[in-house]
């Protein structure tokens, strides 16, 4: 078997999408080795290490229409229209154009979609039924897709993960000395959000977990919020934790670099994990924070949605999403039961090691071979 992995993507860059596909990327490169490949757009510009990587140097705009027309010399170029070839991808115009290349040039190779979102349109029904295989990153998004296409669910493998057990093992220092080299406040409890504070233009809880602070009445309690994309969001923030009368006990940092994460996630006493009740989180807001938040050893706080609560349901304390008084009562029930929290921690962490990287890559080269 040939498995190759096409993306419309260019490299570096540092949103989650991206660091999802390298890391899948590489994990897929040590299961399956010389008979893995990485597709991307444009020049290499970042590092792959011994990945296997063919870089398409295409137009800056109308990406898809140039993948449309480019794809089926790129597919016989490298030989790969064989039954034993592999296409996975997780873009679904990359998807779509494969099949329907298939369809009238009867090319022979295998098509594996990969599902975070359903996008309610009708790529939903053409991707799901003309794929060979497909793989969800939550049970939830899969009897989604189930439903929408009418499909056997038997062709959909639900596959958790990942984390990247390397950039944690490099973290050694002590909680004091994570807290001095990063400039966090030495003293108190620090409850901790890493992340982007917004996703498609929506706010991911940032504001309910500042005003649950209003909640908690002891002063030893404090927030650090890490992942703000400029200068602006963090002034908004903070003016937000002015008017709420919390601004000494609720602090505001800039996004940081994949590999310096696990580092500001071990600095902190807990996490939270605030999403509001809306759509797109109900549906599909599954973070790859989940199981970095697991990995750290740290109790966690999230917000009861049914798509977050699959993993976390046996080992973290769930909060009432949009409701910043809830969420302070959790917190503080982990601030005055540390030894529960230390329990629900090591729970995570061992339910999380099943969840890696190199774990999801075997899931699905697995499902293949059945």
């Amino acid at each position: 078997m040939r498995f190759i992995f096409l993306t419309s993507y260019k490299y570096p860059s540092a949103r989650p999408v991206y660091i999802y596909m390298k890391s899948m990327a590489t994990a897929f490169n040590r299961v399956l080795a010389g008979d893995f490949t990485f597709v991307i757009a444009g020049p290499l510009g970042d590092n792959f290490g011994n990945t296997n990587v063919i870089s398409i140097n295409s137009w800056a705009s109308l990406r898809s229409v140039f993948y449309f027309f480019y794809l089926p010399y790129f597919i016989l170029a490298k030989k790969y229209n064989t039954k034993e070839t592999v296409l996975f991808s997780n873009d679904p115009y990359l998807s779509v154009t494969l099949i329907f290349w298939r369809k009238v040039l009867r090319f022979r190779y295998k098509v594996f979609s990969d599902w975070h979102q359903l996008f309610e349109d009708w790529r939903d029904n053409f991707i799901a039924k003309n794929s060979d295989y497909l793989v969800s990153t939550t049970k939830k998004i899969k009897d989604s897709i189930v439903r929408a296409s009418g499909i056997n669910s038997h062709k959909v493998l639900v596959s958790y993960g990942g984390v990247d057990v390397e950039m944690f093992k490099h973290t050694s220092e002590t909680i004091k000395d994570l807290r001095k080299r990063l400039g966090f406040p030495l003293d108190g409890t620090l409850v901790g959000y890493v992340g982007f504070y917004k996703t498609m233009g929506m706010e991911k809880g940032v504001g309910t977990m500042t005003a649950a602070l209003t909640y908690i009445s002891d002063k030893n309690i404090k927030m650090i919020f890490v992942g703000a994309m400029d200068k602006k969001e963090i002034e908004e923030n903070q003016a937000i934790a002015e008017n709420l009368g919390v601004s000494d006990r609720a602090f505001f940092l800039k996004a940081v670099k994949a590999h310096e994460v696990p580092a500001f996630e071990q600095a902190m006493d807990m996490l939270v994990i605030p999403y509001p009740d809306k759509p797109h989180f109900r549906e599909y807001g599954f973070p790859m924070k989940v199981y970095e938040y697991m990995f750290s050893k740290k109790p966690i706080v999230y917000s009861n949605l049914p798509i977050i609560d699959e993993m976390l349901f046996d080992c973290a304390i769930s909060s009432i999403p949009d409701n910043p008084k809830d969420l302070a009562n959790k917190i503080t029930y982990l601030y005055e039961n540390p030894e529960a929290g230390r329990k629900l921690a090591d729970k995570a962490f061992l339910k999380v090691l099943g969840c890696t990287w190199d774990k999801r890559a075997e899931n699905i080269v697995k499902f293949v071979k059945l």
